[in-house]
């Protein structure tokens, strides 16, 4: 029996489309002292003071996409102004 003609008769058992990817968004970020890492808790409020004109997307480490925050129906939200081209490396 050859192995790779019976390999390349197989079908994919998931379509790449069905499968999710996370998504992170870059809102910005914050420095901190060790002595103020430490004494972090929660109820802290931590404030970001170059609020960004834009933020980025990123899947898997690479960035895909940027936008503005908007707010939608009570929640925070991402509307994309620009998609970054995929060089596929």
């Amino acid at each position: 029996m050859n192995l790779a003609a019976e390999e390349s008769s197989l079908e994919p058992i998931v379509s790449a489309s069905t499968i999710d990817v996370v998504v992170r968004c870059e809102v910005g970020r914050v420095v901190l002292s060790i002595k103020d890492l430490l004494e972090l808790r929660v109820g802290k409020t931590l404030t970001i003071s170059n609020w960004p004109q834009t933020v980025k997307l990123s899947a898997n480490g690479v960035y895909i996409a940027e936008g503005f925050l908007v707010e939608v129906n009570e929640m925070l939200a991402v509307k994309i102004t620009k998609k970054l081209a995929y060089s596929g490396k």
